[in-house]
């Protein structure tokens, strides 16, 4: 009983659709165990085949393997589904690096009522982004990339399309060991749903600054980001990289704590990341497993 009084209010954002924002909010939840694990503070760092979520400037500095995958899976409470995948392929001659990438939520057993109130049976809503990226060198110490995105989502018979974009840049001013970097997320003209309505994924800014100390086995980072109506958030975050094999994260997330560690073998890697759940129901957990050749 509980759980269909929670998946209720759910249905209230992301079943309604009173406002593509609503139904889009799951992108808020980030990518990469990695990143998560350090508060999502990644913008200016985005060195890893996360940075096809947070800044596609990233990729233009992923050197270690011509091709590499990750994917993100977090099965959470109350039916909800949350995962990322992604991809990139470091071309030949520096002609830069692009990549490709499917964010997808599902919340399953949301209770269904007529216009009566009465009960009509479980209701699922899925939804996806799907972007293909690309990023390369500007000049020495600059990058950057363009992300483009098609938005869906579904519900009983309706059904919502949309396109849009990311932006972003890295800039390292002062060598290899801190970088500064932004992106603007979701550029987007409106997510269309079946009868015609068309809403807007929140547009968001994001700025960020990162440094790296100690033979950069530790490393500090900080984010700022603002949407259209000047509301601001804050994610830090650092890491540090025990050996080749191990390293520990932690981080603030709009003041929630995040944690987590990643394993490392050859060009194998698993990571894990714990945050309190933002809607304060239950913990998350969420693991990455990625792959370079």
């Amino acid at each position: 009983m509980l759980k269909k009084i929670i998946l209720s209010v759910f249905a209230m954002g992301y079943f309604s659709f009173a406002e593509a924002s609503d139904s889009f909010s799951f992108l808020s939840a980030g990518a990469g165990a990695r990143a998560l694990a350090m508060g999502g503070a990644f913008t200016a760092l985005s060195d890893d085949t996360s940075a096809l979520y947070w800044n596609p400037a990233g990729l233009a500095q992923l050197n270690v393997y011509k091709t590499h995958f990750t994917g993100m899976f977090s099965n959470m409470d109350y039916g909800r589904l949350n995962g990322f995948a992604g991809i990139y392929e470091k071309m030949d001659n520096c002609a830069g690096s692009a990549g490709l990438s499917l964010h997808y939520f599902r919340v399953s057993g949301i209770e269904g009522r007529d216009d009566s109130g009465a009960v009509t049976g479980d209701i699922d809503f899925n939804a996806g982004v799907l972007s293909v990226s690309y990023a390369n060198i500007i000049f020495e110490g600059m990058k950057a990339g363009i992300s483009l995105k098609y938005y869906y989502a579904s519900s009983l018979d309706s059904i919502g399309k949309g396109f849009g974009g990311d932006l972003g840049i890295i800039y390292k001013p002062f060598g290899p060991y801190f970088s500064t970097g932004m992106a603007v997320k979701d550029i987007n003209t409106g997510v269309t749903w079946s009868g015609g309505r068309t809403d807007y994924v929140e547009t968001l800014f994001v700025f960020g600054a990162a440094q790296s100390i100690i033979l950069e086995k530790f490393s500090v980072s900080a984010d700022i980001e603002s949407n259209t109506a000047l509301i601001l958030k804050y994610r830090i975050g650092s890491e540090f990289i025990l050996n080749k094999f191990l390293a520990f994260r932690i981080g603030l997330n709009h003041g929630d704590l995040t944690s987590g560690f990643g394993v490392n073998y050859k060009n194998y890697k698993i990571d894990y990341s714990f945050l309190m759940d933002n809607d304060g129901f239950a913990d998350v957990h969420r693991f990455s497993f990625s792959a370079g050749f």
